[in-house]
């Protein structure tokens, strides 16, 4: 079974444009990926797409300058995001 890791999450939403506002107008953090693990860019291919709300700032620029390792307000994030993903693929195996 595939099992995301902190380090490999938290780099995708780093490199991948995954920080937009929602329907809402909530800042949230979007991951998409396969059923068969792999982490996507884009939402077109994926079977399964995560959110995480920023409930930290509303700006995106703001976000972005706190998108490090050394931020637990991002980690916060990443760890949530990392802990779903995980369930999903347990979930689906």
């Amino acid at each position: 079974m595939k099992t995301f890791t902190v380090e490999e999450v938290m780099n995708a939403l780093i490199s991948n444009n995954s920080l937009d506002y929602d329907n809402a107008g909530q800042l949230t953090y979007y991951i998409h990926i396969t059923d068969d693990g792999e982490i996507l860019p884009r939402i077109d291919k994926a079977d399964k797409t995560f959110t995480c709300p920023v409930e930290y700032t509303d700006d995106n620029e703001t976000a972005w300058a706190k998108e490090s390792a050394d931020d637990k307000d991002f980690m916060e994030i990443v760890e949530s995001l990392v802990d779903e993903m995980n369930e999903y693929m347990e979930e689906i195996q």
